[in-house]
């Protein structure tokens, strides 16, 4: 955590946080020491009016309307404008290591 927040200290211009779970203020507690400061102050745990709040940091027009934004698409959860991730590459999958590579990645 804190190699990224020596080395890339402005990556993100906040980090918000909507409908957590109701253990996530335990959790965030215990990690809060660990951050550094820069870091604990671009981070927002928005409560109950969520959707009003998240208005504050991004363009409504931005906010699909599944989140109380205007922006409407086909599939209420935007999966064509936001990126969730894919599937992973399998020359990524650990079991595919040599043992070479096994030994750069323990350098790492």
């Amino acid at each position: 955590l804190t190699i990224f927040e020596d080395n890339y200290p402005e990556i993100v211009k906040h980090i918000i946080v909507i409908k957590a779970p109701k253990v996530f203020p335990v959790a965030f507690k215990l990690i809060k020491p660990f951050l550094d400061e820069a870091t604990r102050q671009k981070m927002k745990v928005l409560g109950g009016d969520w959707q009003e709040q998240l208005q504050k940091y991004i363009d409504p027009d931005n906010i699909p309307a599944y989140y109380g934004g205007n922006r409407n698409e086909p599939d209420p959860q935007c999966s064509d404008y936001l990126c969730l991730g894919g599937d992973i590459p399998p020359e990524y999958y650990m079991i595919n290591l040599t043992e070479t590579s096994q030994e750069e990645m323990e350098l790492i």
